[in-house]
C-alpha cells in the first residue's frame, strides 16, 4: 500500500520539489514500523493520470518558492481532491512565499467555496490517537465533511530528512493523517485504486 504520494512539479528530479530527497521515504519507514504495516511511497507528476495519484489518499507538496501551477495543473489537483484525496503542503525553510502560494492554490482548487482556518488543539487531526495528543501550526480547508487541503508552515521535510525522532509530534502527525484518510482502516494495495469510474448512464434522480 502507498502511504504517501510526493508531487514532482518540475522536470528536474533534483528540483525544488525534491530538496529533501529522503523526507517522505523516512517518514513512511517510521510509520510502517510504528503501525506494523508494510507501506510504501511514490512520486507522481502532472504527466501521470490522476488514477495513479489515487493509489494513495494523501499527496505531499514541498518547496520554498511559488511553483506557479497552471490552470490545467490546478484542474488535476482539483480532480484528485474531488475523488477523495487530501493534499498536505510543507514549507521548506519555513518559506512564507511557498506558504502563500499553497494557500492561494488551495483556494483555487475548491473554487473559493471554502476558506482556510487554523486548526485548534481539539482538531481530530491532533486527537486521532487517544494515547497521544499533539499540536502543530497547521492551516486547512474543510468542506464541512472532511479536510481537503492542509498547509504547515513548519519545515517537516527537514525533520524527516535528518531522522529527528526526538520531535515526536512531527512524526505522529503524518500517522494521524494516515488514520484520518483511511477512516482508521488500512490502505488497499496498488491494484485497489480509489478511483471511481464515471457513470455509464445519466442519473435516475437528483436530490437538492
Amino acid at each position: 500500500p502507498i502511504f504517501l504520494n510526493k508531487l514532482q512539479y518540475t522536470d528536474n528530479f533534483y528540483g525544488e520539489w525534491n530538496a529533501r530527497q529522503r523526507d517522505v521515504a523516512n517518514v513512511t519507514s517510521w510509520v510502517s514500523d510504528t503501525s506494523e504495516t508494510a507501506l510504501n511511497w511514490q512520486v507522481v507528476n502532472f504527466n501521470s493520470p490522476v488514477s495513479n495519484w489515487l493509489n494513495c489518499p494523501i499527496l505531499v507538496i514541498t518547496g520554498h518558492t511559488d511553483p506557479k501551477f497552471t490552470k490545467k495543473q490546478i484542474a488535476e489537483l482539483r480532480a484528485y481532491v474531488n475523488a477523495g484525496g487530501l493534499v498536505f503542503c510543507s514549507c521548506d525553510g519555513h518559506s512564507m512565499e511557498f506558504q502563500r502560494a499553497m494557500i492561494k492554490y488551495g483556494r483555487e482548487v475548491v473554487n473559493n467555496k471554502y476558506e482556510f482556518h487554523r486548526l485548534t488543539a481539539k482538531s481530530m487531526l491532533f486527537t486521532m490517537q487517544p494515547w497521544y495528543h499533539m499540536y502543530l501550526n497547521v492551516m486547512g480547508i474543510s468542506n464541512g465533511a472532511r479536510y481537503l487541503w492542509l498547509v504547515c508552515p513548519n519545515d517537516l521535510g527537514a525533520i524527516w530528512e535528518r531522522d529527528a525522532l526526538s520531535q515526536k509530534q512531527f512524526w505522529e502527525f503524518p500517522l494521524n493523517l494516515y488514520l484520518y484518510a483511511t477512516g482508521k482502516g488500512f490502505l488497499g494495495d496498488r491494484l485497489e485504486s480509489l478511483e471511481i469510474p464515471p457513470a455509464e448512464h445519466p442519473p435516475a434522480r437528483s436530490i437538492r
